[in-house]
């Protein structure tokens, strides 16, 4: 696989799919909660019916021709990106008609002469409102694109050093057990494991509803194991 430059960029493609569909589980389970008509559910499976012919019937095939499974990914990434846009403007739309942040309007003039244009600002600025609050901070993101270029470089480093020790063996392929590989491959590993540290630890300190989440998660998983524990065994005759 490390060698195998399609499965690699594939593999990569597919972190940031994956990122992608969790915003989309996310958002969409929003929508299905709070649509209160047929109408509402039925709005967004014609998104998703919209959303498949162009990410599939037309983006796909142009990609996959260009890039080959990466450009499969990429038109993956594609539908999810575009099915979590309608469901963060159902969202904003949600919470513009609550009026759930209790703003005051300040432009009552310009909203009675042209209320749809005053309604789509309003929904725009409370999309970027919640995608301020989705995505993570920019300093994670910067490490997220850093850490990608470093492994990257250590691969092709490990890369390049398989392909001197097969130069210098004839042609035959170094032992994975051997003790210079074993220091390479070693290097590009903690590399990755550094970062992804790093990472992890930025984003615990930075990301503050993150860290109350992770949090409650780890008490109510205690609590449900000292219940379970606690709980007297029936005999069994």
């Amino acid at each position: 696989w490390g060698s195998n430059e399609d499965a690699t960029a594939a593999l990569s493609a597919f972190c940031i799919y994956t990122a992608l569909l969790a915003l989309n589980g996310t958002t969409e389970a929003f929508v299905y909660g709070v649509a209160s008509t047929y109408r509402d559910v039925g709005m967004l499976s014609t998104v998703h019916a919209m959303v498949t012919v162009i990410a599939f019937g037309f983006v796909a095939p142009m990609l996959i021709g260009r890039y080959g499974t990466v450009g499969l990914v990429g038109a993956n990434c594609l539908a999810m990106a575009l099915r979590s846009i309608y469901s963060i403007s159902f969202a904003a739309a949600y919470f513009c008609s609550q009026n759930v942040a209790g703003e005051e309007n300040t432009n009552a003039k310009v909203e009675r002469k042209y209320p749809a244009a005053a309604a789509a600002v309003q929904v725009f600025i409370k999309m970027v409102s919640l995608l301020r609050k989705m995505l993570p901070r920019g300093i994670v993101l910067f490490l997220f694109i850093a850490t990608h270029r470093i492994t990257d470089r250590t691969r092709a480093h490990l890369l390049a050093f398989e392909k001197d020790a097969m130069m210098e063996n004839d042609g035959q392929s170094i032992r994975i057990t051997s003790k210079s590989w074993l220091l390479s491959a070693g290097k590009h590993v903690g590399v990755g494991i550094i970062c992804a540290t790093a990472i992890a630890l930025v984003a615990y300190k930075l990301e503050d509803e993150a860290r109350r989440d992770a949090r409650t998660m780890m008490m109510s998983t205690r609590k449900t194991t000292t219940k379970t524990r606690s709980r007297p065994r029936k005999k069994v005759d």
